[in-house]
Formats: structure tokens, sequence, C-alpha cells
């Protein structure tokens, strides 16, 4: 035999075999998906042994256009949300939902005039605007935004009774009340109804404006009302950049919600001075602390959030009746 036929029959040194990513650009990144190329088709990448691994795949006129606005609008990460802070999604709801059953607990037992009512209700002001910056936080890294709505209007829906047996609101509409009053969860789907409208690409730039004033009216006899839908929309348009998602949440806080109650010059609705209604403010320094990770993800934790809402309001009724405490 001649010597290449005998080369043939010696055992060659396995090759290593490069690693394939496919890479995809989102949010102004490149990344690599950490899933090996394989299979059939047009998706896979040939390999041959020996050579390098596939580079990043180069960018497109479209995607370099996009990386450079992102670079330009976009602080990184750490100058959002800061380094490090002590706080996640869950331990914002669960200082919402603390701060809310005190805040509903005053309402229903403490007399008008009270100092400790008038306490409790001051940092009661908190949680309205850190759910409205939660509802934005999940439009943002929902899967399904459709059933992320579906689901605030059936809370809402299970929570109207229970709100109106809790403050001694009417169920139904009565003389002067077309629509009655009723929980917060239903400004929160119109909030978050009107953020999708303002973010959609399908609907045009000029009825976007038409879209939140519509959602504002549905609101206005729901707990925090048009309030709740404005700061959705700008928390969720002003996700990225800090210093305009604060001035908008200022901007709305005292043109929509302070200021009508310093106007009025009197009494707001529960006998206490408006000036209670301050601690909206409070909300900031619990934002700086927002570490921007959602917490211990479970669908058993995710739901109890929605369930405290009208659990928690139907046991202070319960209460108030039982104990003949209640002063609604």
């Amino acid at each position: 035999m001649n010597g290449h036929a005998e080369s043939g029959s010696v055992n060659k040194p396995a090759v290593a075999r490069p690693e394939v990513f496919r890479y995809t650009f989102r949010s102004g990144t490149l990344r690599r998906d950490e899933r090996r190329v394989s299979g059939k088709g047009p998706e896979r990448i040939l390999e041959e042994k020996g050579r390098e691994p596939c580079p990043p795949a180069p960018l497109t006129n479209e995607m370099e256009t996009e990386r450079r606005a992102t670079e330009k609008t976009v602080p990184p990460a750490d100058a959002i949300l800061g380094d490090g802070g002590p706080l996640t999604a869950n331990s914002l709801k669960v200082v919402a939902m603390a701060l809310m059953f005190v805040d509903h607990f005053a309402v229903v037992f403490l007399p008008p005039d009270s100092i400790l009512r008038a306490a409790l209700r001051f940092f009661g002001r908190i949680v309205a605007p850190v759910i409205c910056f939660l509802i934005a936080e999940g439009y943002r890294y929902t899967s399904n935004r459709r059933r992320y709505v579906t689901r605030l209007l059936v809370f809402a829906a299970i929570s109207h009774v229970p709100f109106n047996l809790a403050f001694g609101y009417p169920l139904l509409p009565s003389a002067g009340r077309i629509f009655p009053p009723t929980g917060v969860i239903w400004a929160l789907a119109m909030g978050l109804v009107a953020l999708g409208a303002v973010k959609s690409e399908r609907l045009h730039v000029a009825l976007k404006p038409v879209a939140v004033l519509a959602c504002c009216a549905a609101a206005y006899t729901a707990n925090w009302n048009f309030v709740a839908v404005l700061w959705i929309v700008a928390f969720g348009v002003f996700g990225g950049n800090p210093g305009r998602r604060i001035l908008a949440f200022h901007a709305v806080g005292i043109v929509c919600y302070l200021l009508p109650a310093f106007l009025r010059f009197a009494l707001s609705e529960d006998g206490l001075p408006p000036f209670y209604q301050t601690g909206i403010f409070l909300f900031v320094p619990f934002l700086a602390m927002y570490n921007g990770r959602l917490g211990k993800k479970s669908k058993a934790t995710a739901m109890f959030f929605y369930v405290f809402y009208p659990a928690h309001l139907l046991l202070l009724f319960v209460l108030a009746k039982i104990t003949g405490a209640g002063l609604l």
C-alpha cells in the first residue's frame, strides 16, 4: 500500500468543535442567545472543523440607528435604578399593602378630627403612586398585556361590592350618582389601557390623547380616579428617564391632586384638612430604593396581591359590623 493510504489508518486527534450561538439585537444591545444553534433549516449556522466561533452578526442600518438612539436617550441601568437598592417589586407591594390596610382602618374606625387618623392617612398617601408605578413596570415586563388588563378588570368587578360596603357608598346608581363609586383597581385598569394606547404603534398619534382622556373619564368615579390613570401613563412613558419620571409624578400629583384640594379651602371629604395629602411625596425615597428586580416569583404570591384588596375591605366591613365601632 502507498504511504497516503497507510496514513489514513492513523487516529487523528479530535478537533474541538466551536460553540456557535445566535445573536439578537434587542433594546439597543446586541445579546447572545445562550442556547446552542442546532437542527436543520435556514436557522442553522454551519460549522467546519477547526473554524473559530462565529462572530456577532453585523448590524443592519436599522439596528445601528436604534443602537445610537438608545445610547443617547437611555442611561445605563445603574443610573436608573441605583446600585443594589434594597427594595424589589414584591417588597414595594408588601409596603403598599401594609400602608393600605392602615389607611383604610383609619377611615373606617377613627373619628374625622383624630390626629392619629390624619397621621395614618398621611403615610397612606404613599400607596397610590407605588401601585401606579408597579402597574407601569408590569406593562414593561409582562408577557401578555391583554391578559394583564383582563385580570385587573376581573378584580375590579370583584372589589366593587367590598369597597362600597367598607366605606358606606351605594352599590348601585342613585340620585345624583349615575355611576356609583368603585375601588382603585378600576382606575388601575383604565391607566393600563391608556398606557397601552400611548405606546401603541398602530394607533394614530392624534388619537392617543383622546384615548387617555377617555380612560380618565371612565375612571372618574373610582378611588384615585384620573390621577391614577395619568400617573401610570407618566411612569410608563418616562420609564427610561428617571429625571422626567419624577418630574411627571410631581406635575400630576400637584396639578391634579393637591391643587384642587387646597383650592377648596375647606375640609376634604373625610373631614380632614388637605395637608395630609402631601404624603404622596414620600413615594420618592421608596422609588430611589427600588432595585428594578421582581423578587421571588410564584403564581401564589402574584395572586395574593390581587386577592388582598377585596379581602381586606371585606374584613374591615365585617369587623365594623361585629364591633359596632365603625364610623361609616
